[in-house]
């Protein structure tokens, strides 16, 4: 007998949603009938729910990957007192922010420069040492400096406590160290501001799992996280369909079960047996 010679079985959404359904009962196993489009819609609900919260559990291994940044020189403009100023820090002008005559001018700018353009308000200016990442990053795993296409420079990655204690942040120089900003819009800030463009900054960053948006969705998951999506969905709707108390400890002993025995094969494949491959 021939074997199928394929990889690539996995359920989308509403079949995810379906057989977590089945397994409360609320939709019978063989009868033909699919759940109606008020339970499609609250199970979607739950699911994202509880995809996101499982970012807190540190289920995203899959999702990290190789980003690249090519460095940009740092605008310049002249200031009210007619002297060039350097941007250290990326921001959108305003009357606050001017050099010299804004209150906060010397967050943004510092009295180094060769060539100043004319300020303008409403404008956004641009620092070598500091940019922002894709909305969907969430966190910095590794990073380097590549110098002449193949000098790497590994960068040491800091927490926003020790980025703050730093007692010059407009210092340049060979950057050391990245300080990776995580808000609603994410930022990495490097140190010392770097002054050479030809560098390129290699990221590995961890990036958000996707959304179970529309019914042909499939999982941002390897196939081994399949039941435990399952079982986690039953277990997390099961008190809207007011299932018995042990009915719910069973499906959530289940779901437990199952999560941590997939969370735990992604460990075995990043700490013992996978072969890391050499920087990109």
């Amino acid at each position: 007998m021939a074997t199928s010679a394929s990889f690539d079985w996995t359920l989308n959404r509403d079949q995810i949603i379906k057989a977590a359904l089945q397994k409360l009962g609320v939709v019978q196993t063989g009868d033909g009938n699919d759940p109606t489009a008020n339970q499609i819609t609250d199970a979607a609900t739950a699911l994202n729910l509880m995809v996101k919260s499982w970012q807190n559990k540190g289920v995203f291994l899959w999702t990290v990957e190789w980003v690249t940044k090519t460095l940009s020189a740092s605008d310049e403009v002249t200031g009210t007192d007619s002297s060039v100023y350097t941007c250290i820090r990326s921001h959108t002008s305003a009357a606050s922010n001017r050099p010299v005559t804004g209150a906060n001018w010397s967050t943004c700018w510092r009295l180094r420069g060769s060539t100043g353009g004319v300020w303008a308000t409403a404008t956004s200016y641009s620092s070598i040492g500091d940019f922002a990442v894709d909305a969907d990053t969430i966190g910095i795993e590794q990073a380097f400096l590549r110098s002449n296409y193949y000098d790497d420079t590994p960068l040491e990655i800091i927490s926003r406590e020790t980025y703050q204690s730093l007692s010059d942040k407009s210092t340049t120089g060979d950057p050391s160290h990245l300080f990776f900003d995580n808000r609603l819009t994410p930022q990495i800030f490097l140190w010392p501001i770097p002054t050479d463009t030809t560098d390129v900054l290699h990221v590995q960053r961890v990036r958000m799992l996707e959304d179970f948006d529309a019914s042909g969705n499939t999982a941002d998951f390897p196939v081994r996280w399949l039941r435990a999506l399952i079982y986690g969905l039953a277990a997390d709707l099961a008190d809207d369909y007011k299932r018995p108390i042990d009915e719910f400890d069973r499906l959530f002993a289940k779901a437990d079960k199952l999560f941590e025995e997939a969370k735990g094969g992604d460990k075995a494949v990043s700490d013992s047996d996978f072969i890391s491959p050499a920087f990109p």
